[in-house]
């Protein structure tokens, strides 16, 4: 277990070219995502007093990644002029490539839920069907539609929790199950 400073940063240095590889998938750019990662890892250097638990490095971290690379494509949008902001990477298109639901023990865990909760995190999760759609479709107010996908993410988390000891799809992806 993790839980000395010099070994945290020692840690995030070793997680670096992994979440570099994971940014540069999202964005088309190994320069773009070198830029990011580095300006992550300051925020989490600078920041690694805040960790609560050190197990959860690896989440915490790729948390952080996920803020700055929004904040960058944030940034673009705002500097770059109307006929390059074609261009420029699509931050929705981006997180679409990469399902919310990406862990196996989630795939797994899903039939155990309601059928109508699994039915909608496969839709919006899996997928990435939109809410507004998928309301029209089902004859439900977008705004219902939303508290049922809360309340099927909690669900999911409680699951999580049960199965493999944490309530966040994030950091399933670091569980030993």
């Amino acid at each position: 277990m993790i839980q000395r400073e010099p070994d945290l940063k020692q840690a995030l240095l070793q997680l670096s070219p992994g979440m570099i590889r994971r940014v540069a998938l999202r964005t088309g750019s190994r320069d773009l995502a070198e830029e990011v990662v580095q300006v992550s890892l300051l925020k989490a250097l600078e920041g690694l007093d805040g960790l609560k638990d050190p197990r959860r490095l690896k989440s915490w971290f790729g948390t952080i990644v996920q803020h700055s690379l929004q904040d960058q494509f944030r940034h673009w949008s705002r500097q770059a002029p109307l006929e390059q902001a074609e261009s420029l990477p699509d931050l929705q298109a981006a997180e679409k490539a990469e399902p919310t639901l990406s862990c196996g023990c989630v795939l797994k865990l899903l039939p155990t839920l309601r059928p109508a909760y699994a039915q909608l995190l496969e839709a919006v999760d899996l997928r990435g069907d939109s809410l507004q759609k998928l309301a029209q479709n089902w004859g439900l107010s977008p705004n219902n539609l939303s508290v049922r996908l809360h309340r099927a993410r909690q669900a999911l988390r409680k699951e999580l929790g049960q199965r493999c000891g944490t309530h966040s799809v994030a950091s399933c992806l670091e569980c030993g199950c």
